[in-house]
């Protein structure tokens, strides 16, 4: 299980760190460079891919998800920052967490799908994030994806503003799933005919509800209050709603040193938003998207930790 859970997280960190496995190795026979072929050897077999060892994760996660009626798909990409390596394979530029500027890393694209009482991983993969090699892993994790999820069940993908991108609309939009994304302020759609940025228009909904929840917020599991305005519009050809959540009351947070566009979600989605109950339902489906954060927190601490063993 430990040997397990160590080729795991050389594979979730795509970096050799065999050298410094085999140096310590008990069992190697001359030096560590002899033992280390030996080990490449190893991993170079096709069925220790990446994919490959995942496989009997996707294949429980199929069996799982086949009686479910509807299915919550969370996609993310996640930046892992690797900001000392200079000798790791297919190294690229990420933003850093603090938003200071990018440094040394890779990112990874992954899928969660979410049932009544389940969750289960769709897809995994760490990539160079070249240009254009973005959306082509984000078209292949909803690809792969879509082969696990029940034919007759309803499916809703969620995702964050790293996937506010025109092909990743078209791609939902042609086909028969909904989808609820977190957009930029900037976009451009249309109303009743005339062009507008999404931001001038969404101030000008009215409030519709407020309602209160309790929610993981900054850190912590918080009491919040929430006001929601929607409104109908169309992006590109394709009719659309927008759905401004806007927090007026944070437990333990002073709201006013947050900006006014950041105290909530402005979502786009092509689900119809009719009335204060089906904009609710909105809100809480995007909301299971903050269960993508609970996986990153196991692979990073779990996988990593396993990175560093092997490194000592």
């Amino acid at each position: 299980k430990r040997f397990e859970d160590t080729i795991y997280g050389i594979i979730g960190a795509e970096s050799p760190v065999v050298m410094q496995i085999a140096a310590h190795s008990p069992h190697r026979r001359e030096n560590a460079f002899h033992t280390a072929k030996g080990i490449y050897r190893f991993l170079d077999a096709p069925e220790y891919e990446e994919q490959n060892l995942l496989l009997p994760i996707y294949e429980k996660a199929k069996k799982d998800l086949g009686h479910e009626n509807e299915v919550v798909v969370v996609i993310d990409l996640s930046p892992w920052e690797k900001p000392y390596a200079k000798k790791m394979e297919r190294l690229c530029k990420v933003e850093k967490k603090d938003k200071s500027g990018l440094t040394n890393g890779y990112v990874s694209v992954s899928t969660i799908c979410i049932g009544e009482d389940i969750k289960r991983l769709g897809y995994f993969h760490l990539f160079a994030n070249e240009p254009l090699s973005q959306n082509l892993e984000i078209r292949k994790a909803m690809e792969e994806t879509n082969k696990l999820l029940p034919s007759g069940a309803k499916v809703i993908w969620v995702w964050d503003k790293g996937f506010d991108d025109g092909k990743n609309y078209e791609d939902i939009i042609g086909g028969d799933k909904e989808f609820i994304g977190r957009v930029y302020h900037n976009r451009k759609i249309t109303v009743k005919g005339s062009k507008t940025k999404l931001l001038d228009w969404g101030r000008t909904l009215p409030v519709k509800t407020r309602f209160k929840a309790s929610i993981f917020i900054w850190g912590k599991r918080r009491e919040i209050e929430v006001e929601i305005s929607f409104g109908r519009c169309k992006w590109n050809t394709h009719q659309v709603y927008l759905l401004r959540s806007r927090i007026v009351k944070a437990e333990g947070i002073n709201l006013e040193k947050i900006k006014e566009e950041d105290r909530g979600w402005w979502l786009l989605t092509n689900i119809c938003i009719k009335d204060e109950k089906s904009a609710f339902k909105v809100w809480r489906t995007y909301y299971k998207r903050w269960a993508i954060e609970d996986f990153f927190k196991f692979v990073k601490d779990g996988l990593m930790e396993e990175v560093s063993r092997a490194r000592r």
